[in-house]
């Protein structure tokens, strides 16, 4: 499982900046995290969010604190975007995504995702954010699929 998350997320940072939206800056904000996979609801957790300069990748970090813990890292590239109307803009493309309890003997949860994002810019460097995702899980069963949604905001510098 580590070869293919490596190999996946080395061909993902590899690929082409040019599909991202203000690629060259920096981005970091915060967001509540939420996944439902079949019968499964996963505990709602914060997540940081952060774009570094130059790499068309941005990442997530999650975790809650309950039990038992859970924690998730995404990385998506923002394949495509345009405005929709007014202060809204739309971002989707693939991503990928990483899950996994410290307790309880779960298996980790691996597989790749399509976040469809709508991002409303209150000012030019700070969005709020609403991002559902279709996520397909290739490990430790293949497929399964879930559901993914983030709720936050960005600061972009």
């Amino acid at each position: 499982m580590k070869k293919i998350l490596i190999v996946t997320l080395v061909l993902l940072l590899g690929l082409s900046a040019t599909g991202f939206a203000q690629s060259k800056g920096w981005a970091l904000g915060g967001a509540f995290a939420f996944d439902w996979a079949g019968s499964n609801a996963y505990p709602t957790r914060a997540a940081l969010v952060v774009k570094f300069p130059g790499l068309p990748i941005m990442f997530g970090f999650s975790a809650n604190f309950e039990d038992p813990v859970v924690v998730g890292v995404t990385a998506d590239w923002w394949l495509f975007t345009t405005h929709l109307v007014g202060p809204v803009n739309l971002y989707l493309g693939p991503g990928l995504f990483l899950r996994f309890a410290t307790e309880g003997g779960t298996d980790p949860v691996f597989g790749i995702r399509i976040p469809i994002g709508f991002q409303i810019y209150i000012v030019k460097a700070f969005e709020i954010f609403l991002e559902p995702a279709v996520a397909i899980e290739l490990l430790p069963t293949l497929p399964d699929f879930s559901l993914q949604a983030a709720l936050g905001f960005r600061f972009w510098f």
